[in-house]
């Protein structure tokens, strides 16, 4: 049986650079399909639950995987390139992956929520998120693809598709790609292929957030931050006022939001959640799941100002959730699995790779730029509460509208 790899590519925009255009010079499968006009669904309650359900499954998961390390995933970004491949399933496979995905939402409508949601987020003047989707098709074997395959994920994803032999060339056509649908920002992801591999799904997500209100440089401090491992390390920490802060038995946080004219500044903000002292960081990664994180955010004290610090930091976190996704009840995709609905062609999953790439600095999650000299000030501003991010934490890129996050990380060494 042949396999069926599944590459996951996503990073947050940090940088600009020269974009290179892939020349899909030996066959592109979509140059004979025209995606169809189809309206979409809103973002709605259970299209919301089911996205925060799956966003903390996933993370708890790959917290449990990653113990030490910084942890960066995108579930919208995992969610969609599985979307696409859950378009070619069948039987059991499909089941298992509507479950998991879509938390009782069809795959059907699934596609349909898909598309309203990430073209609502897609074409905005300030914070400008970009998603792209390909198939990449092992020509070498010869296998037949399903038209109505290409049809779905050209309708609801807008994805390319290339036939084309695997092996060095297909490789440079790849990274080519990539480097493009980052803006520069992960010019090579692969070294080598697998050419017994049948098909490769690639998805990028890139996001550049600026702050609704950045920071003063008077207000940016070399501080110590101490890891988990008890290494300490100077950073600079970013002091600032804002208006969300939450309080649970076992955390506290608070939310920074991120400019964006069309929901004036409101929709979309970076949310933090530092253990107290003497709790666990893992045993409060497991504890959060969709009905948590909610609870988190409307611990929210009303009227209450925090004096809130966040580090400069900049990471990259790759893994495979080969390990992952079966645990969460996905296991016959990779054990025989039924994609009868995407070609003859008897495959099964073999790898998902996830990659993805932060930094954070005054401007918000974006293109990093030069700091200006500037006086320091002798005293921050007086509120009712602090949070200081300088030990581990947990965080989130939370869309306020559905309240899942499209980025959840953690910060265990700087």
């Amino acid at each position: 049986m042949k396999k069926i790899l599944i590459c996951v590519l996503l990073g947050v925009l940090l940088l600009t650079a020269c974009s290179t255009e892939v020349d899909p010079a030996r066959g592109d499968l979509m140059k004979n399909v025209v995606a169809l006009d189809v309206e979409g669904k809103e973002a709605d309650d259970a299209f919301a639950r089911a996205q925060s359900e799956f966003a903390w499954k996933l993370f708890r998961s790959c917290a449990a995987n990653a113990q030490g390390e910084n942890l960066l995933i995108s579930p919208l970004s995992v969610q969609v390139a599985l979307a696409m491949t859950a378009n070619g399933a069948a039987g059991d496979t499909l089941t298992e992956m509507e479950a998991l995905l879509g938390s009782g939402i069809s795959l059907e409508d699934l596609n349909e929520y898909l598309l309203s949601y990430v073209n609502s987020l897609q074409g905005r003047e300030t914070l400008k998120a970009k998603l792209a989707n390909s198939v990449w098709w092992n020509q070498a074997n010869d296998p037949e693809i399903f038209p109505e395959f290409l049809q779905t994920n050209a309708t609801y994803y807008g994805a390319d598709a290339f036939a084309v032999p695997f092996g060095k060339s297909t490789v440079e056509q790849i990274n080519a790609w990539v480097d493009r649908n980052t803006d520069g920002m992960i010019p090579k992801l692969f070294d080598e292929m697998d050419d017994e591999a049948l098909v490769y799904l690639v998805n990028a997500l890139v996001l550049e957030a600026p702050w609704l209100t950045g920071y003063e440089n008077r207000f940016i401090y070399d501080k110590p931050f101490v890891g988990l491992s008890g290494k300490t390390s100077t950073v600079s920490m970013m002091y600032a006022e804002e208006g969300r802060y939450y309080e649970t038995e076992d955390a506290v946080g608070f939310a920074k939001p991120f400019e964006d004219k069309e929901s004036y500044g409101s929709r979309f903000c970076f949310v933090a959640m530092l253990p107290n002292e003497g709790v666990d960081l893992y045993a409060y990664a497991e504890s959060l799941d969709a009905d948590a994180f909610e609870e988190f955010l409307s611990s929210r004290q009303k009227d209450t100002t925090v004096l809130a610090a966040i580090p400069e930091f900049s990471y990259s976190y790759k893994t495979d959730l080969r390990e992952v996704l079966p645990a969460l009840g996905m296991a016959s995709a990779f054990d025989e699995g039924n994609f009868s609905r995407m070609s003859n062609t008897p495959m099964w999953l073999d790898k998902v790779i996830h990659q993805a790439f932060i930094e954070l600095d005054k401007n918000g999650v974006k293109a990093a730029s030069a700091t200006g000299s500037g006086l320091k000030s002798a005293e921050l501003p007086k509120c009712d509460k602090t949070v200081v991010l300088d030990r581990p934490f947990i965080y989130a890129i939370v869309d306020l509208k559905t309240r899942a996050p499209l980025f959840i990380g953690v910060v265990t060494e700087l």
